[in-house]
């Protein structure tokens, strides 16, 4: 296997034990962006001569120390490169971040080696990615389908090869619906894991979790030992295990308490016969099973709240905007969709902001008094396979943007609104040529439950040996 093909942690060992330089994955990457991304268009802005130069001066002192990286264009930002959030508004200003996020400055105090940003839906508001500013990006298993929402662009690169792994985020599955339609690993940390300042105490009420896309569990464990950390002044927080979760992770898995649940009549039969499939290894690990129908699946009040919640979100976040820039925004600078929801969200008052809050706070304590006797929830993380561009394209949600989006987003959403870990992972095998993504959840701060799982999952169906047929022709 050449060092390209290793994950992360593989190749920063490899760059700590001289076998290979920084500077040569760096640049094997940008070649690899040069070969492919013409057809994929993952990759939106590139910082290729700084790289080089980063990486010829990498020292390795932890896990991931000089391995080439690429960062989604939302919440992680760096002073001075472009923060357009994947909107036009603030692309046709040039605008750029002020200042570093905290998150910036773990992944560069990781000895990580950025090589520029990756492509998203305008302000992250969807599950697929095909914003008017860059264009849609492309599935690297199949051309001309989504590679999922809204860490999409992320998620196509690493599915590509560019890197082995990149930043993103998420406000609903936006790490685990590109994840699940890549091929990839996505975990979403628990709430409040990683800090979202200094610019944010929290974003999208408490939904947002800072995250990446890697093709290995290891990947997924070294990074959340780099992300995990608290900022100053940060409103809530976490606290981290006691030791680091790459090492946790070496250790054998005891037996656990797994519930399952196969997506119910309305997924996708292949979909549900993959979760049965993982069930079925998990048990013979000596796992105990119990089949599973989560009641509050079906909670209309939580989905109600939430909806109040989102559209207020957007309304305030253009109103951000338009003051970081000085100007007022119109219709006709955001795509239709973003209009939209601003517009319901302008309607919404404080009362029924506060009465959608309470709800979803509601909600997470009927799930949490209902995951009692669970250790691990097994589930799809999405009712369908990745869709054909158009499907989800930004001019055609606003009409009927929930009735399109419910298959995407149904199983990753609650889990948002909860703040529990959820870990998104390949299935046994391709349908028809696309990925199927497998979901675990856990309780409250278990991501190492999650991970342990997830790499008994990965033993047994190996798919870090999986690749596009376009990147290995």
């Amino acid at each position: 296997m050449s060092f390209d093909q290793r994950d992360a942690v593989g190749t920063a060992q490899l760059i700590a034990a001289g076998e290979i330089r920084s500077v040569e994955v760096v640049q094997a990457a940008i070649e690899r962006i040069d070969r492919f991304d013409d057809r994929i268009n993952a990759v939106t802005w590139r910082r290729d001569d700084l790289a080089i130069a980063e990486a010829a001066t990498v020292r390795p002192t932890t896990p991931l120390s000089g391995v080439p990286f690429l960062v989604k264009e939302a919440l992680c930002a760096t002073a001075g490169e472009p923060a357009h959030l994947g909107a036009r508004f603030l692309a046709s200003r040039g605008w750029t971040a002020t200042r570093d996020s905290f998150l910036a400055r773990r992944f560069r105090d990781a000895g990580l080696i950025s090589l520029g940003h990756t492509n998203l839906p305008e302000l992250a508001l969807s599950p697929t990615t095909e914003p008017a500013l860059h264009g849609p990006t492309h599935n690297p298993w199949r051309l001309g389908h989504s590679p999922g929402g809204s860490s999409g662009g992320s998620a196509a690169a690493v599915a590509a090869g560019y890197v082995t792994a990149a930043h993103g985020n998420d406000m609903g599955g936006s790490l685990r619906i590109p994840a699940a339609h890549c091929g990839l690993v996505g975990l979403k940390p628990t709430r409040a894991r990683s800090s979202l300042g200094p610019d944010h105490g929290e974003y999208w009420w408490q939904s947002a979790t800072e995250g990446v896309l890697v093709r290995t569990v290891r990947d997924a464990a070294a990074f959340l030992d780099q992300l995990a950390h608290r900022g100053p002044g940060d409103p809530y927080h976490t606290p981290r295990m006691h030791e680091p979760w790459l090492e946790a992770l070496a250790r054998p898995t005891p037996p656990l308490r797994l519930g399952v649940f196969d997506g119910g009549t309305d997924t996708d039969p292949a979909i549900r016969a993959q979760v049965a499939q993982a069930a079925e290894m998990l048990e013979r690990a000596g796992h105990r099973l119990d089949r599973v129908d989560p009641p509050w699946l079906e909670d209309d009040a939580a989905w109600t709240a939430q909806s109040t919640l989102f559209v207020a979100h957007v309304a305030a976040e253009l109103e951000r905007i338009g003051r970081l820039v000085g100007e007022r925004i119109h219709p006709d600078d955001v795509e239709p969709n973003t209009w939209f929801y601003a517009r319901m969200g302008r309607r919404v008052d404080a009362i029924e902001l506060i009465r959608a809050s309470a709800e979803i706070h509601r909600f997470g304590r009927a799930v949490a008094d209902w995951w009692s006797q669970l250790d691990v929830l097994l589930l799809p993380t999405t009712a369908r396979l990745a869709p054909p561009h158009g499907v989800l394209s930004p001019d055609r949600l606003a009409i009927d943007g929930e009735l399109r989006t419910d298959p995407y987003v149904r199983f990753t959403l609650p889990f948002n609104l909860t703040g529990q870990p959820a870990i998104s992972v390949p299935g046994p095998a391709l349908v028809d040529g696309l990925p199927v993504g497998l979901q675990l959840v856990g309780p409250w701060g278990e991501e190492r439950a999650l991970l342990g799982v997830a790499a008994q999952l990965q033993e047994a169906f190996d798919w870090p040996s999986r690749w596009p047929e376009l990147v290995t022709s």
